[in-house]
């Protein structure tokens, strides 16, 4: 079971990448809909991002 890391959903289609933050080594998954919707994330490390 994967849930999106934005919205909280368990996700079949999602997107999965490494944090941006300086540092991080966190992966955010993102499902089709949070990406499409530019959604914002927030990293455990407190970054964020469209």
């Amino acid at each position: 079971m994967i849930c999106c890391g934005t919205c909280g959903r368990e996700v079949k289609d999602y997107i999965k990448f490494k944090c941006p933050g300086d540092e991080c080594k966190e992966e955010i998954v993102r499902c089709r809909v949070c990406r499409e919707n530019e959604n914002k994330y927030v990293c455990k490390c407190g970054f964020s991002g469209p």
